[in-house]
């Protein structure tokens, strides 16, 4: 076990490497411009903090207000709603609550989730294929993710808008761009989706998403 000693007014995020989903917060984090620590562990046992509740879902995110009230927030869901309510007040990468494009945005964000975050975090073993409740093997990664650059590359097209929802990044884009970023490790090929890949490099270029991924041992 490891006893992490956070400082107050800072944040730490707690995950393990190469977790998409982590990668989206850390970005998060950087582009907010967030002080904060991240600490890579192999399970939420590594992790020991009174404050922090047993057996919590990874990524894990604790806040030490000045006052030395400790906030806990796990998994991606609560972690980033707070992160855009309580710190995004400007709309910098989202949209005003209640609005068409905030529905949009939440939209895209079950769909990252149910093509491919859910088994890709929770249930990947050893062959690169996803595992049901039972133990039966599903559809490879691969395929999947494939499912979903078929659908960006539709949005994309269609929409024809910088980003997945209006002209900024949002955290629709965030959430989607560590699994586009992982075409390569899977031997799918972004150059069959045109504009995908206009979308991949104008995300990529924003310094916060080099940060936040390599702070979780991604490459973009």
């Amino acid at each position: 076990m490891n006893v992490f000693d956070e400082q107050r007014g800072q944040i730490a995020l707690y995950a393990t490497p190469g977790s998409k989903d982590a990668a989206t917060v850390a970005i998060i984090l950087e582009e907010l411009r967030l002080p904060h620590t991240i600490h890579l562990v192999s399970s939420s046992s590594e992790i020991q903090d009174p404050n922090i509740p047993a057996s919590p879902t990874l990524p894990l995110m604790t806040n030490i207000s000045r006052h030395g009230t400790h906030h806990v927030f796990s998994g991606f869901a609560e972690i980033t709603t707070y992160l855009l309510s309580s710190h995004d007040q400007h709309k910098h990468i989202s949209y005003a609550q209640g609005s068409k494009e905030a529905e949009e945005v939440a939209r895209w964000i079950s769909v990252v989730s149910t093509t491919v975050a859910d088994s890709h975090n929770h249930h990947n073993n050893h062959d690169g294929k996803d595992k049901g409740p039972e133990g039966d093997e599903e559809v490879p990664f691969a395929r999947k993710a494939l499912g979903l650059y078929l659908r960006l590359e539709q949005q994309l097209s269609t929409a024809r808008t910088r980003f997945l929802v209006g002209s900024k990044c949002t955290l629709a884009d965030l959430a989607a761009f560590p699994y586009v970023a992982a075409a390569g490790s899977v031997g799918l090929d972004l150059e069959r989706f045109p504009e995908l890949t206009s979308w991949f490099d104008r995300v990529a270029t924003l310094g916060s998403v080099a940060k936040g991924m390599a702070a979780v041992k991604l490459s973009v």
